[in-house]
């Protein structure tokens, strides 16, 4: 949203960690993809907005880090458990500290890493085929159009 960048510039000055930061901006296609797949881990730390109590719909990200064979550490929040399932480290939202320590753990087991890798190739794989949702949709479509 507007000025969450700023926010998260912010942020990183008061922790000092800025010049361990990069803000890449948007990613998209296959650059995203390309992005994704040079990772050690992917990070989704999405939580419920206060103001709107919006959560987390689907999960792009963390379905394509899956699907290029980077493991996933995320907050159990929103579609997050019944999308990421068992091939992702989630912990409870907003525990930074499980958060943390879940991020240290994927990294530093080479054996859970490469289950949750396996894991989420064979769970993009078979959940999420780009032809299975065009079906899906021509289907819907159709029955909309029908009524």
């Amino acid at each position: 949203y507007p000025g969450f960048e700023e926010l998260l510039r912010r942020r990183a000055r008061a922790l000092d960690i800025e010049r361990a930061v990069a803000f890449l901006g948007h990613r998209g296609g296959a650059d995203a993809l390309r992005f994704v797949s040079g990772c050690d881990v992917l990070v989704a730390p999405s939580r419920r907005e206060a103001a709107s109590g919006w959560k987390e719909g689907f999960g792009l990200a963390p379905v394509e880090a899956m699907s290029a064979g980077t493991p996933v550490v995320a907050y159990r929040n929103g579609s997050f458990p019944e999308v990421l399932g068992e091939c992702a480290y989630l912990v409870a939202e907003a525990d930074t500290d499980a958060l943390a320590a879940a991020i240290l753990r994927v990294l530093g087991d080479d054996s859970l890493r490469q289950r949750l890798v396996d894991c989420g190739r064979r769970r993009v794989r078979d959940r999420y085929r780009w032809e299975d949702a065009a079906r899906s949709m021509k289907r819907h479509y159709l029955a909309a159009t029908a009524a």
